[in-house]
């Protein structure tokens, strides 16, 4: 741990706690959510060298036989400073049954969320200093969501893109009456204070297809910017439910604002 002259570490470990183990140590979790947990041993396995100026995590896998399976990889470096830190991380993980946390998100508010099964996970983060970047792809149903982002926290600076292909919202809140969900969405900017006119925003999303109970709510585009003080938003609607364009103009200094058809 010494600056000028580090030394090295190696770590191989190989771990496995049982379920009273992990709910001792975790204490107080609802009764469902230990009801839920599955009588397996969860396994952590680990193989690491480096110091604090560069440590290559050659693999970190964790695994809950019949819940999920994941593994992490990666380098770093610099950890002891966040404004030279340098991070390449890549997680891959794989769901079955994720009953216990769905019984949590009950218990938290999230009454009517429910975790499918089958749901797969691919993604990278990039750290360099104070900007951080992620790709990722969640697949699950046969539909999936994939993205990416990056932020640079000194000017707060930022793009992000989300696209969904058919990926079904009603797996996740089978109450909803939601269908499947085709859309693009992207938005890019500085600044997240929305009542000050040096913050610029500009955002679309782009739904091809979505279902909500018996509506059809396909062929909607909508785009929104924010310059100057000076917000537009505009909605372009093509379906039996809404069809016809509607924008409205604002700026932050007006009480409201106006709308224009």
């Amino acid at each position: 741990f010494d600056d000028r002259h580090p030394g090295q570490i190696s770590v191989v470990a190989d771990g496995a706690f049982g379920k009273q183990d992990i709910m001792r140590f975790l204490g107080g979790m609802p009764s469902a959510f230990v009801k839920s947990w599955p009588n397996q041993p969860l396994t952590v396995k680990a193989v690491a060298k480096g110091n604090m100026k560069h440590l290559r995590l050659a693999g970190l896998n964790v695994k809950l036989p019949t819940a999920f399976n994941a593994n992490l990889r990666g380098t770093a470096s610099h950890l002891a400073d966040l404004d030279r830190m340098q991070a390449n991380l890549s997680l891959e993980a794989n769901t079955q049954r994720l009953d216990f946390v769905t019984a949590l998100l009950s218990q938290q508010g999230g009454a009517g969320v429910t975790v499918p099964q089958g749901i797969g996970l691919r993604a990278d983060l990039r750290i360099d200093g104070q900007r951080y970047a992620t790709n990722f792809k969640l697949t699950q149903g046969g539909g999936s969501i994939a993205g990416n982002a990056r932020v640079n926290m000194r000017n707060m600076n930022y793009a992000a893109r989300l696209m969904a292909r058919q990926f079904r919202v009603g797996h996740f809140m089978p109450s909803s009456g939601m269908g499947s969900l085709t859309a693009d969405l992207r938005a890019e900017g500085q600044g997240t204070d929305m009542m000050s006119p040096r913050t610029d925003l500009s955002a679309r999303a782009d739904i091809g297809q979505f279902t909500f109970g018996k509506y059809q709510l396909d062929g909607m585009d909508f785009n929104a910017t924010l310059h100057g003080g000076k917000a537009e938003v505009s909605l372009k609607s093509d379906n039996p439910l809404l069809r016809g364009t509607f924008s409205v103009s604002a700026n932050s200094s007006e009480a409201a604002p106006y709308i224009l058809h």
